[in-house]
């Protein structure tokens, strides 16, 4: 609140919106420090992001202009434990669920007499943490209800998947059972795809912004494997699509230069964001080499689905208003194009979510808004931090030691008044921070180089301003 410009009286109740997570990290250096009874290969942070500030009228006070910095989060608690059901159970009840439910309800008070309310959204998670955290572990979409098979009807894709699955509704039906343990003996489809009890109290918006660039273009790759070998059954573990991604991976490595699919020393792949970005990108070579390796009958309808999950990807990954209507229709057009050209396919849940739930997700939880600010690419990029800061600038004295030291330091790192004095890059060309003369929007002025069609779409996509 310090670096907020002083608010007058008539500004208040203030209402402040962040927005918090947990991520786990692993591959972690192991040290022989003594009274050391827990492993260290692995750590959980939930940390939370400031987004903006409104005064009782609604009008903006404050916006954080970096909400993707991973200087913009705040550390809560540091575990080292793997990311799973049993580690985090007792930390979201004890210590996260308590807090949120408290400051949602009642926010806090600034100097003594300021009310301040506090909107609370649970963003920042990759698939695996929103299934532990909702318990929809079974399911195949974690915002409606429809099943495997029904992910491929075509009528259901035409009428629309309403989103009809919050975690408010899993709580009161645990509050309502008496017996527990006879509802999980049930089949799953019985019990609505719940593999236990929700560890959250707030409801998720399970949009991952970045981990939808990395997962469809995953999805993406396998199409490409599959096309390639001219094997149409989806079966990605075969050794048909194994030879087949060797091939495809070496040409798109020579080529484009982008390393895809591959083994990361420090764990995961290479097919990260930024190669995901690359790929999905107006000047990518990408596309072409992709289409280069599968047979002539598919590569128009390998092109506009390139390029037409590339305008999706970007219009969700922005911060502008967004013409749900026309959005909500591109997405009904992909998901009918998959079905058409490409029957055989897997509709995975993130690539459901994507076409089936963007335009609901935008309209109604974000005020037809692009999730850019409620990304979880800055909670990501804490995972380097994290190794950085427990290799290099923490004691190694102890295991409390190290991760005192690790947690001071990202506390340090990210306090807001500090912030103030960080130094921030600057445009050669128009001046501006926070983005280079390399960026489009400055590159295309620079050059005059001419629109291309990815960018009219998306024009026609946006209500205030183009990308």
């Amino acid at each position: 609140m310090s670096t907020l410009p002083s608010p007058s009286n008539e500004d208040f109740p203030l209402r402040f919106q962040i927005a918090d997570g947990l991520d786990g990290s692993g591959k972690h250096t192991v040290y022989n420090q003594p009274n050391t009874n827990t492993s260290t290969k692995s750590f959980i942070l939930f940390c939370f992001k400031a987004i903006h500030i409104v005064n009782s009228s609604g009008k903006e006070l404050w916006k954080n202009n970096y909400p993707n910095s991973p200087f913009s989060q705040r550390p809560i608690f540091l575990l080292a434990a793997t990311e799973n059901h049993d580690n985090i159970h007792q930390f979201m009840k004890d210590i996260i669920n308590p807090e949120t439910d408290q400051m949602k309800d009642q926010g806090f008070y600034f100097a003594d007499d300021k009310h301040i309310f506090v909107d609370v959204v649970r963003s920042m998670l990759d698939g695996k943490m929103a299934s532990i955290l909702s318990g929809a572990g079974g399911a195949s979409c974690q915002l409606c209800t429809a099943t495997q098979k029904e992910l491929k009807d075509r009528d259901l894709i035409l009428q629309g998947y309403p989103i009809n699955r919050n975690i408010s509704d899993a709580i009161q039906l645990f509050g309502e059972l008496e017996d527990i343990d006879a509802f999980f003996s049930l089949p799953t489809n019985q019990r609505f795809n719940l593999t236990h009890q929700p560890l959250s109290t707030i409801d998720i918006l399970p949009a991952s912004p970045l981990h939808s660039y990395t997962c469809i273009f995953r999805w993406f790759n396998l199409l490409v494997y599959h096309l390639n070998c001219n094997k149409l059954t989806w079966s990605p573990s075969s050794k048909e699509i194994k030879d087949s991604m060797v091939d495809v991976r070496t040409i798109v490595q020579e080529v484009p230069g982008l390393r895809i699919d591959q083994p990361d020393p420090k764990g995961g792949t290479t097919s990260t964001g930024g190669v995901a970005r690359r790929a999905f990108s107006n000047d990518s070579k990408f596309i072409e080499c992709a289409m280069s390796l599968v047979k002539i009958d598919h590569r128009d309808s390998l092109c506009k689905l390139h390029t037409q999950l590339f305008v999706i990807l970007r219009i969700i990954n922005s911060d502008r208003k967004i013409n749900t209507e026309e959005l909500g229709c591109l997405c009904t057009d992909t998901y009918l194009l998959i079905l058409q050209s490409f029957p055989w396919v897997n509709i995975t849940p993130t690539l459901h979510k994507l076409l089936a739930h963007s335009e609901e997700i935008l309209r109604e939880m974000n005020f037809e808004y692009g999730l850019k600010c409620f990304s979880e690419e800055g909670s990501e990029a804490c995972n380097k931090l994290l190794r950085k800061y427990r290799e290099h600038l923490a004691r190694k004295t102890s295991f409390e030691d190290n991760v005192i030291d690790i947690f001071v330091r990202l506390s340090s790192e990210s306090d807001p008044v500090l912030m103030k004095y960080r130094s921030t890059v600057v445009c050669a060309n128009c001046g501006e921070h926070g983005h280079t003369r390399r960026a489009k929007c400055c590159r295309d002025n620079a050059t005059d180089l001419l629109e291309s069609s990815i960018d009219n779409i998306v024009k026609g996509l946006i209500i205030d301003t183009i990308l």
